[in-house]
């Protein structure tokens, strides 16, 4: 019997078999933007030590050394060498040591805050991710079966209108039923597929599954 257009099945994705717990830790793991933001810790930190390096003394060794071919003056020597060690230790430039430490402490608090509002946001966006896809495939299995009821109603429909027991503007509801079954089931299968790549996208695992998809092409 005629259907308004075919409905075909879902593409094949990457499984999720693991657990929340995996993928969270792998985002953690591979996520650029974290990753980035460690490296952006490291220079906090190597900052912050150069600030107390700065309350250190200082040393300074001079070497000199000179050679003259006229020894008829006061020179009884051709060559002469001198080494000098000189020590400085500051104790006061104003507080502007202090203000670049704090500043520099500030700076290091900062990007570790940054990091852990990144990787809070990260885990509500895994488990939102997570939440959808079971949303999404229990509608994609109600928006099935409403195609199969809605394509046994119009050969249903259609065989009675060929016997002479319905109206033809009956079947055409039916049909007009069908298509918007059909319609509902292709939106779902979309939004099911767009909450896979979600879910890859925050775990740090698209790439990855993009690299596959293409080889496998």
């Amino acid at each position: 019997s005629p259907v308004a257009f075919e409905v075909i099945e879902p593409p094949t994705t990457p499984p999720v078999t693991k657990d929340l717990d995996y993928y969270i830790d792998h985002a953690k793991k591979h996520r650029f933007d974290l990753r980035i933001q460690d490296q952006n810790i490291i220079m906090a930190d190597r900052d912050l030590r150069a600030s107390y390096y700065s309350f250190l003394p200082r040393l300074q060794l001079i070497g000199r050394g000179s050679y003259t071919d006229n020894t008829r003056g006061f020179m009884r020597e051709p060559y002469s060498a001198a080494v000098i060690l000189q020590a400085s230790i500051p104790l006061f430039e104003g507080g502007s040591r202090f203000a670049t430490l704090k500043e520099k402490r500030a700076k290091l608090l900062e990007t570790k805050l940054q990091k852990q509002k990144m990787t809070f946001e990260i885990d509500a966006e895994i488990r939102s991710s997570f939440k959808s896809l079971e949303t999404e495939k229990a509608s994609l299995s109600i928006q099935k079966k409403t195609v199969d009821v809605a394509q046994k109603a119009y050969d249903q429909s259609t065989t009675l209108y060929e016997v002479g027991k319905i109206a033809q503007t009956e079947v055409i509801n039916s049909l007009e039923d069908l298509k918007q079954s059909q319609q509902a089931y292709q939106a779902s299968l979309l939004q099911l597929e767009t909450g896979y790549y979600t879910l890859y996208l925050a775990t740090g695992t698209f790439m990855t599954y993009l690299k596959e998809s293409l080889l496998v092409e």
